[in-house]
């Protein structure tokens, strides 16, 4: 992992990770994956933007990548094959109410989630 802080209120990350399989009986198998990820702040506005490109020889080759998700939630992602996969994530504050959006698009498919929090007593 390599992070960077260019701004208080940005941070910027890129990660490389592989893995190598080799069992007797199988061919070897090899898994690459390369992201990028954003994250920010403006006013009550909080944000963050991700990029992934992988590439696995199969699913015994898989490899796992955390998401960022809606508040509450946790996804860790297998991927396989060979693709992209990116995901946005904002979440906005006003007093007690907090809402929080999630769009995701890997390999022709859409997933949104949606969360609305309140907290009370403030």
């Amino acid at each position: 992992d390599l992070g960077w802080s260019p701004h208080q209120r940005l941070e910027l990350a890129a990660r490389v990770e592989a893995r190598h399989l080799q069992d007797k009986s199988e061919n070897p198998q090899q898994g690459q994956l390369l992201s990028w990820r954003a994250a920010g702040q403006w006013h009550q506005l909080k944000w963050t933007c991700h990029l992934s490109h992988f590439r696995t020889s199969s699913y015994a080759s898989r490899l796992y990548e955390y998401e960022y998700d809606l508040p509450g939630t946790l996804s860790i992602r297998p991927l396989y094959g060979k693709g992209w996969r990116w995901y946005l994530l904002a979440t906005h504050t006003w007093g007690p109410l907090r809402l929080a959006a999630r769009y995701r698009h890997q390999q022709g498919r859409h997933h949104a989630g949606l969360q609305l929090d309140l907290e009370w007593p403030p």
